[in-house]
């Protein structure tokens, strides 16, 4: 039996990773499974299995958009056209993953990457069940509010992240890696793969707009105030971890949360590609 949390309540059984892009929630997550005892990967997130990349999230696309449908109802993915979302769904059918994901459309965007989202969570979830194991998940749905951010228009994003939180259920669990936002941004510069597609494409836009301010700066400030959103903390439990030092050092502060949690023992890891 698995150990109760130190607040007296009921061990979490899915644990999200969130942070600023760069931060570094993958590389710390994938040393928890030398820092952790009975840690593992999940068979689903397994290098091969493809889930973002296979034709499940869009099977999934009928679930996502009832799941959701407050959000894709509301005035940020309108486009003032009947059938959007049938349209929507048409493109995501007939379009690879990739294109999908950084598509500037809106509508299209956001919900193909909340279905895919959708797909791997489930899939994870229920292998941690069958295997009774705590699920650490690296991203999920509250991370996702970046996603729901950085794809809205500029001037829909408020209400499109406002709409976004009131459909998160409530009683999740976070390990928010906290991090200054420049570090973060310079972490993420230097990685191999650089900035993430979208993240840099916001970036050249405001820089479009306004070529006086520092673009990529402003949007790693804005990412980090949407963690700090009072309706988010409102929704989710989130532990906060200010992160240093080297990767197995923050999988070490991980660690210590998660057995505060009662989470620590043989935890299942859903880690990113």
């Amino acid at each position: 039996m698995r150990r109760a949390a130190i607040d007296g309540g009921r061990p979490p059984r899915v644990v999200e990773v969130i942070g600023l892009p760069g931060v570094g929630k993958t590389v710390a997550c994938r040393a928890l499974l030398d820092h952790v005892e009975g840690a593992s990967e999940a068979w689903v997130s397994r290098p091969g299995t493809g889930i973002r990349r296979s034709i499940l999230p869009k099977l999934l696309l009928p679930v996502t958009l009832l799941r959701f449908r407050r959000l894709l109802r509301s005035d940020p993915y309108r486009d003032g056209k009947p059938w959007a979302r049938i349209r929507a769904c048409r493109t995501i059918i007939g379009r690879r993953a990739g294109k999908l994901w950084r598509s500037r459309d809106p509508l299209v965007s956001t919900l193909f990457v909340l279905s895919a989202t959708q797909a791997e969570v489930s899939l994870a979830r229920a292998e941690a069940w069958l295997r009774r194991r705590t699920l650490i998940l690296d991203e999920g749905f509250v991370h996702r509010t970046l996603g729901v951010w950085m794809r809205a228009g500029a001037a829909d994003r408020d209400e499109a992240v406002t709409r976004y939180l009131e459909i998160l259920p409530r009683a999740g669990t976070c390990i928010w890696l906290r991090c200054d936002p420049e570090t973060a941004r310079k972490r993420a510069e230097e990685r191999s793969e650089g900035l993430p597609p979208v993240t840099a494409r916001s970036a050249r836009d405001r820089s479009d707009t306004d070529d006086s301010v520092d673009a990529l700066g402003s949007v790693y400030r804005e990412y980090a105030q949407l963690f700090e959103r009072p309706s988010l903390h409102e929704r989710v439990a989130i532990h906060a971890i200010d992160i240093h030092g080297e990767p197995t050092e923050v999988a070490g502060q991980i660690a210590r949360t998660l057995s505060g949690l009662g989470a620590g023992r043989r935890p299942l890891l859903y880690l990113r590609d």
